[in-house]
């Protein structure tokens, strides 16, 4: 018995050594910003994870092996969750590559997070400290309410792929559809239900008819794509998939606030008018058309600037042109 289990301890030992050795002959270098990355990346994936490589991109001077796991992980789960697609080959691979901007060994890795930047140090590029103590809050803004739980819930209800996603991600998806359609539900009938008697008992028959009928579904989304635009991230879907699929909600998420804020200029306009009514000058009900007219117009141009605006277009020469012209429009009517 004693020789047995002296047997059984010597081949633990030479299996936890082997282990050990092999983690660390994995081949990994920081003497690039490109290689920074690429060893980030690579030791983080599905079929080659080793987190405790991946860490090697945190400066052991001021991140300790625990703690820069935990970030190294978290840095993935942010550019993922984001749909943020890094291209390796536009990477510098120069070792003593300068940033002109700045004037330091730096390079920004992502322009969505200025604050993400390698630095040289000695002969190896590391994660800045600045980046290092914004990951945990950037994170957070990813994943927040405590969401970041259900990455580690949803993955035991299975790893299986079909049609390349696990069967935890399909899981995931379906649990988004079945909440999304009962709150599109439940504030449809909020809305149609409740706010409808009272306008009825009120005696605005005509207003519940024509404005909040055809508005009280667009209202309900208002609500569930903000929730979508949370829920997507933690699926952790292909990242080109997951960058259009939240480009795409957050574009047409904007559609219904025009919606509701153009319906909402109608029953503005119809308390205006009746307050008009009860005056005898004509002045105002000539001013209240026109007021109908432009805030509908503003109304659009606002939401298709920020359609575009969550679409990644650059919409700064739209607001400066608009600006002008709203100047020059003011302007010519002085008089």
């Amino acid at each position: 018995m004693k020789i047995s289990a002296v047997i059984f301890f010597i081949l633990l030992f030479g299996i936890t050594f082997q282990f050990a050795t092999a983690q660390d002959t994995l081949e990994y270098s920081l003497a690039t910003p490109y290689n920074t990355v690429l060893t980030h990346l690579k030791y983080l994936q599905e079929d080659e994870y080793h987190p405790s490589i991946a860490a090697k991109v945190f400066d052991p001077q001021e991140v300790t092996p625990e703690r820069a796991e935990t970030l190294a992980i978290k840095l993935k789960q942010i550019l993922d969750g984001q749909g943020i697609f890094i291209d390796l080959d536009e990477i510098p691979r120069e070792q003593n590559y300068f940033d002109s901007v700045s004037n330091k060994s730096r390079y920004y890795v992502v322009k969505q997070y200025p604050e993400l930047y390698l630095e040289k140090v000695g002969k190896r590029w590391y994660f800045s400290r600045t980046a290092v103590n914004k990951i945990p809050d950037w994170h957070k803004d990813v994943y927040p309410l405590g969401m970041d739980k259900l990455l580690e819930i949803l993955p035991s209800f299975g790893t299986t792929k079909i049609m390349g996603l696990h069967t935890w991600q399909l899981f995931g998806i379906l649990i988004i559809i079945i909440a999304a359609y009962v709150l599109h539900k439940l504030f449809t009938f909020l809305i149609e239900k409740l706010m409808i008697q009272l306008l009825l008992r009120s005696g605005y028959k005509k207003l519940a008819d024509q404005v909040i009928l055809p508005v009280a579904r667009p209202v309900s989304f208002l609500v569930i794509f903000p929730m979508l635009i949370l829920l997507v991230p933690v699926l952790q879907l292909p990242i080109t998939m997951n960058k259009y699929l939240i480009l795409i909600l957050k574009g047409v998420w904007p559609i219904f606030a025009i919606v509701f804020f153009y319906r909402l200029v109608d029953i503005i306009s119809l308390y205006l008018a009746k307050l008009a009514d009860k005056t005898e000058s004509t002045l105002d009900d000539q001013l209240v058309p026109l007021l109908r007219k432009v805030l509908k117009t503003f109304v659009v141009v606002v939401g298709t600037l920020f359609i575009l605006d969550n679409l990644q277009f650059d919409i700064t020469g739209l607001i400066a042109g608009i600006s002008i012209g709203g100047l020059a429009f003011a302007l010519a009517a002085q008089d």
